[in-house]
């Protein structure tokens, strides 16, 4: 934000207003003397609000500054301990390069997982973590026996590699055995993830994070289908009856179907209502090439919406991140958070400096949304 100071004096005088609006239940810290930054140390449920003013240039006939509004917490360390799944896309493309790096996709996400889980368990060692994978394979059918029989089972196109666990070399372990594979039916790693759910105590908050890198190709039958044919053998008709089982995977595997991302969203909202549960969803992508029906399906607006936020990520830097911020926004300082500013009229926003901030007359309204750590 810049403003053009225009009186003659070689002074200046800022009049600071901070309003900060928060669903919490932590003491609020608020300093507007110093710069907010790294090294700063904030208690657990504290936040830091700061404002500075520093010139643009060293010449004295120049008015204008860069005036540099901050906020920054510390997560609340949860008395309450939590139920984790981690739902992770093992489909082929998984196997291939993330960013410009020589790693794999599937690899960075182990390493990602791994940090997140320790955090986890740090936070509240009563927490627990399981892990899902997810893939798909529509293994195809055969007749025998006059009668169509399929080579699949119902509902296998994902697993969870261990129960939930606050082992944290368990855990590890089971992320470093994850491989490859099949297609991608986001659709098979939530309804594995509700029932390992299902099993989990009742009283535990429940975290949900889905990880893909591109749109369902896969999906799970959801009804009985018959249809009877006939054919002739020695003038004697005989009619066949092919049925496809609940559950068995249904599509080619390679090609993409919207009735495949509606039945991951009403699965994930199934999640969302069934154990009021935090649904954090994370997207890898090429740089260049973002894939918008992978986008729909992790971050859907209106009655879709199921998730509290959405990560895109291109890189490991941007991966980390990703998982960093879940962890912050689990316990997070402050949720709806605003911070509301007087500023005068010669104040200018620069543009990306601030998601979420804008300028009506003399006040800057900033959504902050959640401060995490």
């Amino acid at each position: 934000m810049r403003r053009n100071y225009l009186q003659n004096s070689t002074g200046w005088l800022f009049i600071i207003l901070l309003v900060l609006i928060l669903m919490i239940s932590s003491t609020i810290y608020v300093s507007a003397d110093a710069e907010v930054n790294s090294d700063q140390q904030i208690e657990a449920g504290e936040i830091a609000i700061s404002k500075t003013a520093v010139p643009v240039s060293l010449d004295q006939d120049n008015r204008e500054y860069t005036i540099t509004l901050s906020a920054a917490g510390s997560k609340v360390i949860s008395q309450e301990p939590l139920d984790v799944v981690l739902v992770l896309d093992t489909s082929e493309s998984m196997g291939s390069q993330i960013g410009d790096t020589s790693e794999t996709r599937l690899d960075a996400v182990k390493i990602a997982a791994k940090a997140f889980a320790n955090s986890v368990l740090t936070d509240n060692s009563n927490s627990s973590v399981t892990v899902v994978k997810y893939a798909g394979d529509k293994k195809g059918r055969t007749y025998e026996d006059d009668k169509w029989i399929s080579f699949d089972d119902p509902f296998n196109d994902a697993s969870a590699v261990l129960s939930f666990s606050n082992d944290l070399d368990e855990i590890n372990s089971c992320l470093d055995d994850l491989v490859a594979e099949n297609g991608t039916n986001i659709e098979a790693g939530l309804y594995q993830a509700r029932q390992e759910l299902d099993g989990s105590d009742p009283d535990m908050q429940k975290v949900v994070v889905l990880i893909s890198d591109g749109q369902p190709t896969l999906a799970y039958s959801t009804a009985y289908v018959s249809i009877e044919s006939i054919w002739r053998e020695d003038l004697l008709i005989y009619e066949t009856v092919y049925e496809e089982t609940y559950g068995i995977t249904v599509g080619e595997g390679d090609n993409y179907d919207s009735e495949y991302r509606d039945k991951a969203v009403n699965e994930a909202r199934l999640i969302r209502d069934g154990f009021d549960a935090k649904i954090f969803t994370v997207g890898i992508s090429d740089p260049d090439s973002y894939d918008d029906v992978m986008y729909d399906v992790l971050n859907p607006s209106g009655d879709d919406r199921y998730h509290e936020r959405y990560f895109e990520v291109t890189d490991t830097d941007s991966l980390n991140s990703a998982f960093a911020s879940i962890s912050g926004y689990i316990n997070a300082a402050a949720e709806n958070a605003v911070i509301v500013d007087v500023i005068g009229r010669d104040f200018e926003l620069v543009e990306g400096t601030a998601p979420g901030a804008e300028i009506v007359g003399e006040t800057l309204r900033w959504d902050l949304g959640v401060i995490g750590g």
